[in-house]
């Protein structure tokens, strides 16, 4: 939508370029999400049935853990996306731009499809529908009021907006504990702080070599989530469960396209 937004108010370059913006964005979401929500449904599946309390603290942590997982990305992304924009898409500098709002837009989707997930198990297929709609139509409504003023950016800002409503719904469907609420609050930011630290250390060392201050700013960043202690021992040890579970099913991948 937002592709055939701009395409109708901007025009064919600017268009391009939030194209190729998407590219990087549908990269990282497909790394992170997409597989992981696939090795966890039939657990969820199985847990819906079984145990809805242990599914609604395994969500709960599984958010988290995504926001650990994806920061790192958006703020490297964000804080490299001219350099980024330059080396992956030459002809497309413009791209700059738009990558360094909607890069954001990944975390805020990737939290919404796991919980959207949980929601489909439970069979509330149609509040996603109406969550999904609403979002669509807000996204469509800034859109059309933000082009024209202030350009390509704000096609990435509707988005994230937009995106960022689904996720609120998503949440007050779920209705987490408050103790759970306070806890995981707590621990991002901590989580935040490490952020702060990495996107610091990337805008030091950006103009020196841009590849050697996403790894130092990863690294900084890992350090970080680990002095501070952000995940429990719960968390690794789902973190170390998705691992197997991922590993298992590349090589089952291979032998079904041989």
């Amino acid at each position: 939508v937002d592709k055939i937004i701009v395409l109708w108010v901007l025009g064919e370059v600017y268009a391009g370029y939030l194209t190729a913006a998407f590219v990087i964005v549908f990269g990282v979401t497909e790394l992170l999400n997409t597989t992981v929500l696939v090795a966890l449904f039939p657990l969820m599946s199985r847990l819906a049935q079984e145990q809805p309390a242990a599914l609604r603290r395994l969500v709960d942590q599984l958010a988290f853990l995504t926001l650990t997982a994806a920061l790192p990305l958006a703020v490297g992304i964000s804080s490299l996306s001219g350099k980024l924009a330059g080396v992956l898409f030459p002809g497309f500098i413009g791209t700059a731009a738009v990558l360094e709002v909607l890069i954001w837009h990944t975390i805020v989707v990737m939290i919404g499809n796991l919980y959207a997930q949980v929601m489909v198990i439970q069979h509330r297929q149609r509040r996603v529908l109406i969550i999904r709609v609403a979002s669509l139509a807000l996204n469509i409504i800034l859109d059309l009021i933000l082009l024209p003023r202030i350009g390509l950016p704000a096609a990435a800002l509707a988005t994230l907006i937009s995106e960022s409503l689904a996720l609120v719904l998503m949440l007050i469907e779920h209705q987490p504990e408050r103790a759970t609420v306070f806890d995981l609050l707590g621990r991002s930011a901590r989580v935040g702080l490490a952020a702060v630290a990495m996107a610091l250390t990337i805008a030091f060392l950006r103009d020196v070599n841009f590849i050697v201050a996403g790894i130092c700013g990863t690294l900084i960043y890992a350090v970080g989530v680990l002095l501070l202690r952000a995940l429990s021992a719960g968390e690794w040890s789902i973190v170390c469960g998705i691992l197997r579970t991922v590993s298992q099913m590349i090589p089952q991948r291979r032998l079904s396209e041989t």
